[in-house]
């Protein structure tokens, strides 16, 4: 017969090793859920609410500057004095504006200036659905769940262009931006024409009433559709914002010069590059890291390991950043580089 302190001690020691298996089990299945793509679509609605504070934090001393007023005042005045043609029409800088300034209108009719979160909310609204698009386009990619997890929660808040998030005006390029998104998902698969497509036509001619970049974007979808051969669906995708983009800059495009600040346009290629590389030098949050990653993703959309639907994404996405950095170069590369 055991000493009763023996019976004791094994007793502690069955009792440690069954709460031991017991932790390792569920530390077992946690870990399990926590690498599905469940888990992963959580762990961005916590980074979406965490950013939701954050947003408020940054955007809470923010008040109409520039652009704001130009919206607000002066294109009132311009309705009150020559009509509801020229106060939607008009170009600002060379941009048709029409889809921003109806927007800015109905919150001014409604909330009035008493308050800039109304409009703030609605351009950080914008950007969150960028973020979401960006990472169906992740996802789609192939890109897992978590990456495309940790991704999205850095764009939220800490992207080169952060500053745009309490910009309220900025709803022009991400009106744009998203536009472009939505159509590159929409228009996205094998087989005829459908409502897809449709709806993807239409969303584009909402993003060229937005910014001048609609041309630029709209430019991407054509060269994802040439890859992909779908011929008819790129005269639906295309023609419908084209022609009214045609049109506008017949009618109206030639009544605001473009702003330009000089500068050779031999460093036009040199801003473009620079442009590329501070967005990965944000995105790894490392400076010295960024040409090394944008040279990475650079490789990736050459590789053709992945399969060809996947490399025409991203081919087209390199092709649309590249684009849009050079016609940003052009206006602005007088004013350096950097």
């Amino acid at each position: 017969m055991k000493p009763a302190t023996n019976s004791a001690t094994d007793s502690a020691t069955n009792l440690a090793t069954n709460l031991a298996t017991q932790i390792e089990r569920r530390a077992s299945k946690m870990w399990a859920w926590t690498c599905t793509d469940l888990a992963a679509a959580w762990g961005f609605r916590v980074a979406l609410a965490v950013t939701a504070p954050v947003m408020f934090i940054v955007g809470r001393h923010q008040w109409f500057i520039r652009d704001d007023w130009a919206f607000i005042v002066t294109r009132t005045q311009i309705r009150h004095d020559f009509g509801w043609h020229e106060w939607l029409l008009l170009p600002t800088a060379g941009h048709w504006m029409t889809a921003p300034l109806l927007l800015f209108g109905a919150l001014d009719n409604v909330f009035g200036i008493d308050s800039y979160w109304p409009f703030l909310a609605l351009n950080m609204l914008i950007h969150v659905c960028i973020v979401l698009a960006v990472r169906v386009l992740c996802r789609r990619a192939g890109v897992h769940p978590w990456t495309s997890t940790l991704v999205g929660a850095g764009l939220l808040v800490f992207g080169a262009g952060w500053e745009n998030i309490v910009f309220a005006v900025q709803i022009t390029y991400g009106l744009s931006l998203l536009a472009f998104l939505l159509q590159f998902i929409l228009v996205d698969h094998d087989g005829p024409v459908d409502r897809r497509d449709v709806a993807g036509s239409v969303i584009a001619v909402i993003g060229a009433m937005s910014s001048g970049f609609g041309g630029i974007v709209l430019g991407g979808i054509a060269i994802f559709l040439l890859l992909r051969r779908r011929w008819v669906a790129l005269a639906v995708a295309t023609v419908p914002s084209a022609l009214a983009q045609a049109w506008w800059w017949a009618a109206w495009g030639g009544r605001s010069p473009e702003e330009s600040t000089g500068g050779s346009i031999a460093q036009v290629p040199a801003y473009a590059v620079r442009g590329v590389v501070a967005t990965f030098e944000s995105l790894a949050g490392v400076g010295a890291l960024g040409g090394i990653a944008a040279a990475a993703a650079l490789g990736v959309a050459l590789w053709r390991g992945p399969g060809w639907r996947v490399q025409s994404q991203l081919l087209t996405l390199w092709a649309t950043a590249a684009a849009m950095y050079i016609g940003l170069g052009t206006q602005r590369v007088g004013l350096g580089i950097e």
